[in-house]
């Protein structure tokens, strides 16, 4: 299958071929076809780049979804610059009228570390999982010297009015498709209850903003595993350190908080963080998955969070 069957963009081929060798052959492999975008490996020579697609203009985003390449390209190269595990960004850009998004990135060779877990579970993980602490904290480490909150199209001088801006929308998108979620919680009431909690977060941090296994590259070494890269940067926004979806909706081990330097505390704004990536994820999964035993876990989940803030406000 080439990248022109797969899509019917011969203007994307037409933009992008330039841009690699002209005297060599290209050889491009659809690597997988993502819920938020269609991704390509494009070898050159010895040279190899991954490829980025959205979807078409015509599927149902939800809000929070949309310029995702836009954001991955914008956070890639602060990330470059200030941290170093992660892909070099080559190119961002547009397709015809503006309605799909590309970019091109170095491919990078390593394991995934989710995939290692499941592979070897007998093993022993501990030092990769401090040195996958460490390199969060390198990263939540970086600070935006303007003093602006989340991400490109939607800044805000406060953590507070971007907090506030993510929950009317995620509100808006439970009325919108019907979930009974919506009509029993309410995140921008929520949100306006904790506004001086919010209002204390004063440095915007490089926040990834979906870490986990499955976007940690590793490779291997002779005492056992070392990081290679951080990828998907598509949902990274500068704000508050502890708005990291792996704080509050995956049980890391002991080591990785060594790794890291403290613990994540537990507050009614950390509670609120948790039920907000719970409501993301039960969008996403109405949508695209549609795994009944995963849909229910995450209400489960979104309830605890509720009556924790309910008891904490």
């Amino acid at each position: 299958m080439s990248f022109v069957d797969n899509f019917n963009d011969v203007i994307l081929l037409k933009k992008l071929l330039p841009y690699f060798c002209e005297n060599e052959s290209l050889k491009i492999n659809p690597l997988k076809v993502k819920a938020f975008n269609h991704i390509f490996v494009v070898g050159c020579g010895r040279k190899k780049y991954l490829i980025k697609v959205s979807p078409d203009k015509k599927r149902d985003f939800i809000f929070f979804e949309r310029n995702f390449l836009y954001r991955e390209a914008y956070f890639l190269k602060k990330a470059e610059i200030y941290f170093g595990f992660c892909p070099d960004i080559k190119r961002y850009g547009r397709l015809q009228k503006g309605e799909r998004e590309y970019i091109v990135i170095s491919f990078i060779d390593g394991k995934i570390f989710d995939d290692l877990l499941v592979r070897k579970k007998k093993r022993n993980f501990e030092k990769l999982y401090y040195d996958f602490g460490r390199n969060v904290r390198k990263l939540h480490s970086i600070r935006n010297k303007r003093k602006i909150f989340g991400y490109p199209g939607s800044f805000f001088r406060s953590w507070f009015d971007f907090i506030l801006f993510l929950s009317e929308s995620f509100d808006f998108e439970l009325k919108k498709r019907g979930l009974e979620i919506g009509k029993k919680i309410k995140l921008k009431i929520l949100a306006d209850k904790l506004e001086k909690d919010f209002r204390l977060v004063k440095e915007p941090f490089f926040v990834h903003g979906d870490l986990w296994e499955k976007n940690i590259l590793v490779f291997t070494k002779k005492d056992g595993f070392g990081i290679r890269a951080f990828i998907d940067f598509e949902r990274a926004v500068w704000g508050d350190a502890d708005f990291e979806w792996v704080f509050h909706l995956h049980n890391l081990p002991q080591s990785f908080y060594n790794g890291y330097g403290r613990k994540v505390r537990k507050t009614v704004k950390n509670d609120f963080y948790g039920l907000f990536f719970c409501i993301n994820a039960i969008i996403e999964e109405s949508i695209y998955f549609k795994r009944k035993k995963v849909y229910e876990n995450l209400l489960k989940k979104a309830f605890v969070f509720f009556e924790k803030i309910k008891k904490g406000l």
